[in-house]
């Protein structure tokens, strides 16, 4: 937590003193917004997900469940931080009306926003055998091309929750999914769509880890 500094003294003293405030103030300075300088992941607060099984308080010990190094996105809207949870499983393997169905290991991170008006992003990434296939046969999918990467879109109205945008690619064999949602919009606009693409960009241009 930053603190604050009073300065005594005078000449030499108040020199130093001064150069101290600010470090100490550029330290305690939160960046996410920036292209230039990425997001200060370890200044997050990681809060337990109330209904994890298995909770989970490092991005460590997330990892060490998934089994794999979680990308994260080295660009995040200015109003999205400072907060987030994060979820882990193993590989499983179920049956569903007689039919084996395996899955890959996985991992989430949640991302809270520090304002109304700003959106909550849940990231989701996945190895193979994927548990699910997007998009869905529901159409209104966007395909969109980032960095050679094949990129699908779809916006959706969640009940009283807001709009959501889930955008979903797949590198190799990992799946990667951001699920970006604003509780207090009318629609999506333009803008919010295109800083949704900022944090997918960054994400497979410039993926970021604390």
């Amino acid at each position: 937590m930053c603190g604050t500094i009073r300065k005594t003294g005078v000449g030499a003293l108040a020199m130093v003193m001064s150069l101290m405030l600010i470090v100490v103030v550029a330290a305690c300075t939160h960046s996410s917004g920036s292209d230039e300088d990425g997001v200060e992941w370890s200044g997050f607060f990681v809060s337990v997900e109330q209904s994890a099984l298995e909770p989970i308080i490092t991005i460590e010990e997330m990892e060490r469940i998934g089994g794999f190094t979680f990308v994260f996105p080295s660009y995040l809207p200015d109003s999205t931080g400072g907060r987030m949870t994060l979820q882990a499983w193993a590989g499983t393997t179920t049956t569903t009306n007689g039919v084996l169905e395996e899955w890959g290991p996985g991992e989430r991170v949640m991302i809270y926003p520090t304002r109304s008006d700003a959106p909550y992003i849940t990231i989701t990434e996945q190895m193979k055998p994927f548990s699910s296939i997007f998009p869905d046969s529901s159409g209104g999918v966007e395909d969109a091309v980032v960095a050679n990467t094949n990129v699908g879109c779809k916006a959706r109205t969640v009940g009283e929750f807001g709009q959501v945008l889930e955008c979903e690619w797949v590198v190799g064999e990992q799946r990667f999914g951001v699920f970006i949602q604003w509780t207090n919009s009318g629609r999506i606009t333009k803008e919010m769509r295109q800083e949704a693409m900022k944090v997918i960009k960054s994400m497979i241009v410039a993926p970021d880890h604390p």
